[in-house]
């Protein structure tokens, strides 16, 4: 006689999860990129391209949709290189087996128009006048690094404590990534030719050439070496009396990495821990105390998020607080009254939104927020409050041991012309405060507040290209009907690139 007993209800259970899970595996679908293709149209190398994405062979995914959701984030870091008019990543998945595929991507990238010769102005209710002729080729060899030349004159406001009121000056830097026996490598550049009627001409140049390779921990290091070059023509003594240097050259090192900490920040994503250490030594014969001695410094930051473009607006978010350590050893070990230590400490948020980016009319929203406070001295952050006189009888009016700011704009596009030009309009407000700490806390009434409109420039055939003209107010001095400097309560910026 055939008896059955039947299974307790507990035991069917497990024993269907066990059959879904084992189906589940089975059935689980794995995506594998075999094969990337690059299609360029114009100058951009390749390795340039290879550099911004992490795009190679190997890489497996268990979902289709979670390899479009990787491709759409690499083709969104193409779409951030301005001097690319555009991006875009396909792929197609070739079946090799059961629930296995093999991916075939194809990057098509097309440059945008990236060597500028133009005449430039900028007026600076601060810094006076300038009338420039600038170079730009925003693809420096197909890097996707810049090379700019400017040839300035600036008649700059007496009366404020700056002394170079006519000045001739010839500058330019450039970036070149290249590799070479299969390493990375870069080689920076940048120089100045400063002429100065009835003061002290300058003229500065340093270059550097770094190598990436694998080392300690198996991170990528970056080791620099740096070589620079001052003279100065027609220096006179300072006020002991000491001869003035006439030269001084400076070598100098630097490594540096970058450590994925696994530490998740909210929607930023992972922190990143950033050291960098650097030795340098000027020397000369005879060299005056103040630039005598070997110099080390010891940078550090924790970052997270990142920052997109949609169209020409800004959206995402960076967080980044970082500490500098620089110590004069001439200082700290000799006979010199100097301070050895110049030690910072500065914490920074920018955060950027794009809205209604399909209609008539799209929106940008920035904002930006920081603190700093310097160890062994002083600083200024007159630079990040727009609208407010800066100096008043040469003094900066925001410089202090420790200070915070802010800033706030909200941009809107208000024409399109078809291919060629893209217009935007905006009204921002700054707020900067600074303070000493035997002073205890900041007094309410040196809290400067700055505000005013802005226009942007967006010249469509060229990306990497974009013109700023602000108008700003020293809000305090309106509200007070108080004057600064003769009438003017009001800050005026020509130039290029957005404020923050």
């Amino acid at each position: 006689m055939y008896h059955s007993r039947r299974p307790a209800p507990g035991s069917v259970i497990v024993l269907l999860l066990l059959v879904a899970t084992a189906r589940g595996f089975a059935q689980q679908a794995v995506y594998e990129i075999t094969a990337v293709d690059y299609h360029i149209e114009g100058r951009t190398r390749q390795f340039a391209l290879e550099t911004v994405v992490d795009l190679e062979p190997g890489l497996l995914f268990t979902s289709r949709d979670e390899l479009e959701f990787f491709l759409a984030d690499q083709q969104q870091l193409l779409i951030n290189q301005r001097p690319l008019a555009e991006a875009r990543l396909e792929y197609t998945a070739r079946p090799v087996g059961p629930d296995r595929y093999a991916v075939e991507v194809d990057v098509h990238t097309r440059d945008s128009w990236n060597i500028i010769a133009l005449p430039y102005f900028r007026y600076s209710s601060d810094d006076g006048l300038l009338l420039s002729l600038r170079g730009r080729d925003y693809n420096f060899f197909g890097t996707l690094e810049r090379l700019a030349v400017n040839l300035d004159w600036e008649n700059e406001k007496p009366g404020d404590g700056l002394t170079n009121v006519d000045e001739l000056n010839l500058n330019w830097s450039f970036s070149w990534p290249f590799q070479w026996h299969g390493y990375d490598w870069r080689w920076d550049v940048k120089g100045e030719l400063a002429y100065l009627p009835n003061d002290t001409d300058e003229y500065n140049f340093e270059t550097a050439l770094g190598i990436t390779f694998p080392w300690l921990f198996g991170l990528d290091w970056t080791a620099t070496y740096i070589q620079a070059l001052d003279i100065r023509r027609g220096d006179k003594p300072d006020s002991d009396g000491l001869k003035p240097d006439t030269y001084w050259v400076t070598p100098g090192v630097r490594l540096g990495t970058t450590v994925p900490t696994g530490w998740m920040l909210g929607t930023l994503g992972e922190i990143r821990y950033n050291p960098r250490g650097t030795a340098r030594y000027p020397y000369a014969p005879g060299l005056s105390e103040g630039r005598r001695g070997p110099i080390v410094d010891f940078t550090h930051s924790l970052s997270a998020g990142r920052v997109n473009w949609i169209g020409n607006f800004r959206d995402g978010t960076i967080a980044e607080l970082t500490n500098s350590n620089e110590l004069n050893l001439y200082r700290a070990l000799g006979a010199s009254n100097l301070e050895p230590w110049d030690r910072v400490v500065e914490a920074e948020l920018r955060s950027y939104g794009a809205y209604l980016t399909d209609a008539l009319f799209p929106v940008g929203l920035s904002a930006r927020v920081g603190v700093f406070g310097d160890l062994d001295g002083s600083d200024q952050i007159n630079d990040r409050v727009r609208g407010i006189i800066k100096r008043v009888d040469g003094e900066d009016r925001l410089r202090g041991e420790y200070g915070a700011y802010a800033n706030v704009d909200l941009a809107v596009s208000v024409f399109r012309w078809g291919r060629f030009a893209e217009g935007q309009g905006a009204v921002f407000l700054d707020v900067g405060a600074t303070g000493n700490l035997e002073d205890g806390l900041i007094d309410p009434d040196d809290i400067l507040f700055g505000g005013g409109i802005e226009i942007f420039g967006f010249p469509l055939f060229s990306r990497a290209l974009y013109l700023r003209a602000s108008l700003g107010f020293d809000l305090r001095a309106v509200v007070d009907e108080t004057t600064l400097r003769g009438s003017e309560k009001r800050d005026i910026f020509i130039g290029l690139d957005h404020h923050y």
